[in-house]
């Protein structure tokens, strides 16, 4: 159907992919594995690319600025001349301001010249310019045409484009766009009124190009065979006459960069006669025996499947394919890695040998070293849930699992029904968790999702499971009986999940454990709590590398083997426990302390709503500054303690800094396997360092170094609107205020309201949570308002939230994560025009 849903579709809308990961102890395939869906949110903006941008101190003069950073039609620029310098850094809208590319001043004869500050700044400008612009990177201009929006926004309904033939990728045909849900495209062959030939491809495939005059003599445009009988030959000349007229109202170069595909083709070096191994295209279940029957040009041959039938008994399965086609394996591939190999229909003989048949009919098989297969995981693993289209009824998509990894394949089964296929892993029918419901298309839940979906409460492994279970083992095993009275035998541990979390820790899924482990030996139960523990952070590596053992193990301790998964990768680390159950309140309350959480989070005693420390009323930004730091406060009678220098400039957004000055990066190389939790500097070291304020692992300023006589906010509001020259003048001011929240872009000065500000009743620095809850219910990001209550989001937080920020600690895809940094600049904007006077 034109809707792109069959008719018996009936989808379950109460789906929640949170619950169905919790109810299966599952994980979901990591986003970085879906190149393609990546792909397609991206700006193409990249950190690094110069532009030239009109400077604001004289109209009609232009300068060179580098892109900082990036949110959607948001950049964060610097102008060329301030270095490593962020303090004149500034945010502009390229949706609605003027921006061009590297060149455009000289081939238009505009002037170049700095701003004033960086005249002062730099005597010999004109040097510094001939400096940076040697190897400098531009941004494409079909880049700056976009407005910043992302590629799949371009794609609109109702476009015409060219789509090659999928067995003659040099002839194609027109095609209309009938729906766009997140890349992939519902397309419908022009001259043709019936849904019945409707199809699927997403928009970087290699059969999807923008529709213009054919780029080379090879091409072709002719209707399909299925469809070629509807019409005759000068009805369809004009139908693609038509097609090309309506297709020239687009700008046909921005529709041909976007619908690039990620990997250029490279030349093949395959010749007709050669076997290999085909994935079965209709099955997808296993691989069949396959010849190169014919080479179209340098970029692509045809392979068939072998059949030594009679050749009018069925019609030949035929692909197209090309140097780095993933569907085509060696000979001998799919017996090495357990895929079922279907012998050639007609076969004599009981049992297929390649051996036998190569000899048999004198061909030789395709070398291995011409095939560019793919040869890492991409992050896939065995148990892993994701999103998957279902072959069977291509308008569906489905939960489904990952049963088995070996590249170039992927074994999935869906959940929805008995359908298991292979695909290969980076197949574009594949999607990540969350997909479906970031396009508004239905998802098709598990068949026994209603069953699951009662979550009944987890019991931890290896543990006893309850205490009146207890008593009866107890009476038939008296050795358990005589651990309980041991110092081996811990007791019940709680877990107070009103207590403050952290910075590491997150707060809802906190909720979702268990409110006891235990009692049992002090070992398991430790190493449950532990692991649960990890489980819950935001980064689970990095809360594994804050407990993980540094130097000489202790001899009075028991070290054990925890892992942390993180983005696809497994890390190990060695964690020192007590032995003796009178040390477990205290071994408690270290690791808290460890993870800046309050001190009886997790312990012996249970508190609920009262603990002693108070901390569960408190937000996380006022906990942090009133409990951590307070003893920090305390200072010698008759002396006034010294203001701490400022702290040195954070870190890239790619590196995050551990306590102890240590940076752990993201993207360390990656193993098949497991990786080892980085060590960090010992702790004597990291109590030295003055450590920062941090929410939910992004950090805030410091505000030791801020003058508490006065008002944060009113610090706060004179850096925000300091123009660029004032603050060249006053950098012992800007040093004192804070580094983390974005300077005022120099194009919202005040009587200038962007028309991307919003109306707001309050200063939105001085929000309380649940403030913060109560605006964005009233915005088209209201489902995002338990998520921002559970993890304490307030008014300060909110606006030092960036895009990185929102989809790592907040787990939002990259759409809904857009959106939300839309709204949240859009609060910033109104910020620096309404109140920050």
């Amino acid at each position: 159907s034109s809707s792109g849903l069959a008719a018996d579709d009936d989808p379950d809308q109460d789906f929640h992919w949170e619950y169905y990961l919790d109810a299966t102890q599952a994980e979901a395939t990591p986003p970085t594995a879906f190149a393609h869906v990546e792909r397609s949110l991206e700006s193409g903006l990249k950190a690094g690319m110069k532009l030239e941008v009109p400077t604001p101190d004289a109209p009609g003069y232009y300068w060179l600025a580098s892109v900082v950073t990036t949110c959607g039609p948001l950049l964060s620029l610097r102008y060329l001349g301030y270095g490593a310098d962020r303090s004149a850094d500034f945010w502009f809208d390229v949706s609605s301001n003027e921006v061009h590319p590297l060149g455009w001043c000289a081939q238009h004869q505009k002037p170049l010249r700095p701003p004033q500050a960086i005249q002062d700044r730099h005597l010999s400008w004109e040097t510094l310019l001939d400096s940076e612009l040697q190897g400098a990177v531009t941004v494409p201009s079909y880049l700056l045409e976009l407005k910043g929006s992302a590629p799949i926004d371009q794609i609109k309904q109702g476009m015409k484009l060219l789509i090659l033939e999928e067995e003659n990728p040099l002839n194609g045909w027109a095609a209309s766009v009938l729906e766009n849900v997140g890349g992939r495209l519902l397309l419908r062959y022009d001259g043709c009124d019936t849904a019945l030939w409707d199809f699927w491809l997403f928009y970087l495939s290699h059969r999807v190009k923008a529709l213009d005059t054919p780029s080379s003599t090879e091409q072709t445009y002719k209707p399909p065979q299925v469809i070629e009988n509807l019409h005759g030959l000068e009805e369809w000349k004009s139908i693609l006459k038509t097609s090309m007229d309506e297709a020239q109202k687009y700008n046909s170069k921005v529709l041909a960069n976007i619908l690039q595909p990620p990997v250029e083709l490279a030349e093949h070096g395959f010749q007709v006669g050669m076997k290999l191994e085909l994935l079965h295209p209709t099955t997808r279940k296993e691989a069949c025996v396959a010849t190169v029957t014919r080479v179209l040009n340098k970029h692509w041959f045809l392979v068939q499947a072998d059949d030594m039938r009679h050749p009018k008994d069925s019609p030949p399965t035929v692909r197209c394919c090309h140097a780095q086609s993933q569907t085509i394996v060696p000979v001998g591939w799919a017996e090495r890695n357990g895929l079922p190999l279907l012998p050639p229909p007609g076969y004599p003989e009981a049992s297929f040998s390649w051996q036998d048949y190569l000899s048999s009919t004198g061909t030789a098989a395709a070398p291995n070293d011409i095939f560019h297969l793919e040869e890492d995981t991409l992050g896939f693993e065995e148990g892993q849930k994701l999103e998957a289209v279902n072959i069977r009824n291509l308008n569906q998509v489905c939960v489904a699992t990952v049963e088995k990894v070996a590249p170039p394949f992927v074994w999935i089964r869906l959940e929805s029904e008995e359908c298991n296929f292979v695909q290969p892993l980076r197949s574009q029918q594949l999607f990540p968790v969350g997909w479906s419901a970031s396009n508004s298309f239905p998802l098709r839940p598990p068949s026994n999702y209603s069953r699951l979906s009662k979550r009944p409460a987890r019991r931890p492994s290896g543990l006893l499971d309850s205490p009146s279970k207890n008593k009866k083992n107890d009476s038939k095993d008296g050795k358990l009986s005589g651990m309980k009275n041991s110092k081996s035998w811990c007791p019940c541990i709680y877990l107070n999940h009103r207590c403050f979390s952290g910075p590491f820790l997150s707060k809802g899924r906190l909720a979702e454990l268990p409110r006891q482990i235990g009692p049992g030996p002090i070992s398991l139960v430790l190493k449950e709590v532990l692991t649960q523990v990890i489980n819950v952070a935001y980064k689970s590596s990095r809360v594994l590398s804050e407990l993980q053992l540094k130097g000489k193990p202790n001899p009075t301790m028991h070290q054990q083997v925890l892992k942390a998964k993180y983005k696809g990768k497994t890390y190990r680390g060695v964690v020192e426990t007590v032995r003796n159950s009178s040390a477990v309140e205290e071994f408690c309350r270290n690791i808290c302390m460890k993870l800046e959480c309050c001190p009886n989070l997790f312990g012996p005693k249970c508190f609920g709503d009262n603990c002693p420390e108070k901390c569960f009323n408190l937000t996380k930004t006022k906990y942090t500054y009133n409990v951590v730091r307070k003893k920090q406060k305390k200072q010698p009678s008759g002396k006034k303690r010294a203001r701490p220098s400022p702290a040195p400039e954070e870190s890239s957004q790619d590196e995050q800094k551990m306590p102890g000055g240590q940076v752990e990066k993201e993207n360390e190389q990656e193993s098949e396997e497991e990786s080892s939790v980085p060590a960090k500097k010992p702790k004597e070291e990291a109590s030295s360092a003055p450590s920062r304020m941090k929410t939910r692992g992004a950090q805030l300023p410091d505000f030791k170094n801020i003058n508490l006589d006065l008002k944060w906010q009113k610090s706060l509001k004179s850096r925000l609107v300091r123009q660029p020259q004032q603050e060249a003048s006053q950098s012992t001011a800007t040093q004192e205020s804070p580094q983390c929240l974005p300077t005022a872009p120099e194009t919202l000065k005040i009587g200038s309201v962007p028309a991307q500000s919003m109306p707001l009743d309050s200063n939105p620095l001085e929000w309380s949570v649940s403030d913060v809850v109560r605006f964005i219910k009233t915005t088209d990001c209201s489902h995002l308002a338990k998520t921002l209550q559970e993890q304490e989001i307030d008014g300060q937080a909110l606006l030092l939230l960036t895009l990185p920020t929102v989809q790592e600690f907040l787990e939002l895809k990259m759409g809904p994560a857009v959106k939300f940094c839309h709204l949240i600049e859009r609060i910033k904007l109104t910020f620096y025009t309404q109140f920050a006077k």
